[in-house]
Formats: C-alpha cells, sequence, structure tokens
C-alpha cells in the first residue's frame, strides 16, 4: 500500500509538472506577438524622427494600436510570473521586461514629441525586446528540461506544444 502511494504521488507529480510546462509553453504566442510589434513600432518610431514628425504621424499612431492589442495580449497570458515561471531564467527578465514596459508610456511621449533621438529611442525598445527574447529562451529552457517532460500522454502533449512554440519563433 505505501509504495503503492508512493507510485501514485510520483505519478500525479509528474502530470502536474507536464500541465505546468504545457501552460508555460501555451504562453509563448503572447510573448512572440508583443516582440513582433514592439519591433513594428520601433521602426515606425525611427521614421517618424528621422522625419522630424513630418511624416509618419498616421502610421505611427496605427503602429502603436497595434502594439497596444498585443501588450493586452501579452499582459492577460501572463499577469505574473507564478509556478514554473517563478524560476530565475523567466522570472528576472519577466520582472525586468515589466519595469521596461512602466517607461513606456513616457517613451511614446517623448517620441510623439520628438525629445528622443533615434539611438535613444531604439535603445529602449531594443532593451525591452531583449528581455521578453529572454522570456521566450526561458519558455524553451523549461519546456526542454528532460526531467519534467517523460514518456506517457502529457509528454506528447508537450512535444506537440514544442513544435508549435518552435514554428511560432522560427521567424522572430
Amino acid at each position: 500500500m505505501i509504495i503503492g502511494a508512493m507510485i501514485l504521488f510520483t505519478d500525479l507529480e509528474k502530470v502536474r509538472q507536464e500541465r505546468s510546462i504545457v501552460a508555460v509553453i501555451d504562453r509563448a504566442p503572447a510573448i512572440s506577438l508583443f516582440v513582433h510589434e514592439l519591433q513594428k513600432e520601433r521602426g515606425t518610431s525611427a521614421d517618424f524622427i528621422d522625419s522630424k514628425g513630418g511624416q509618419f504621424a498616421d502610421d505611427l499612431k496605427a503602429q502603436r494600436a497595434e502594439t497596444d492589442e498585443a501588450l493586452a495580449k501579452f499582459n492577460a497570458a501572463i499577469p505574473e510570473a507564478t509556478g514554473v515561471l517563478t524560476k530565475p531564467v523567466f522570472a528576472e527578465p519577466f520582472k525586468r521586461s515589466r519595469e521596461d514596459l512602466q517607461k513606456f508610456s513616457q517613451i511614446r511621449t517623448d517620441v510623439s514629441n520628438l525629445k528622443l533621438t533615434v539611438g535613444e529611442m531604439a535603445s529602449y525598445y531594443a532593451k525591452t525586446i531583449s528581455d521578453l527574447l529572454a522570456m521566450v529562451e526561458a519558455v524553451a529552457t523549461l519546456a526542454d528540461d528532460v526531467h519534467l517532460v517523460r514518456d506517457g500522454g502529457g509528454a506528447r502533449e508537450c512535444a506537440f506544444h514544442r513544435h508549435e512554440f518552435h514554428s511560432t519563433f522560427a521567424g522572430v
């Protein structure tokens, strides 16, 4: 009976860990979309600044709306680092990205008012994007952690989601 309970506990823990990994992988597309939209906004902001505000204002407004939508999806997918996401490999860049995003509104205002050079603006976006990409790498690391993903149905599900994950980020 004790051995059976130990086996049951081990199996339940394995299932919990496998589900946790799937949940982490399921969040990856929200990060990817946000990175992509930030990259586009960085480019549009550079064009706007280079033109001294004479061009690209409508493009910048439209891109900001797209970025805001991606940010909302990112925030909904990962409101906080919990569970497996509390591991430093994910939690640290997550915390840095949240700190970066506290400055986001001011950066946008400064771009609109032409208070930043292209380099200053790009530096902010590059750091933010770098932290988000570190989160993506962390998701891949957590998903590939062999002691969490073992044989069984959960492992097959994790492998399927891992394939989706890698496909999603192939172009990032």
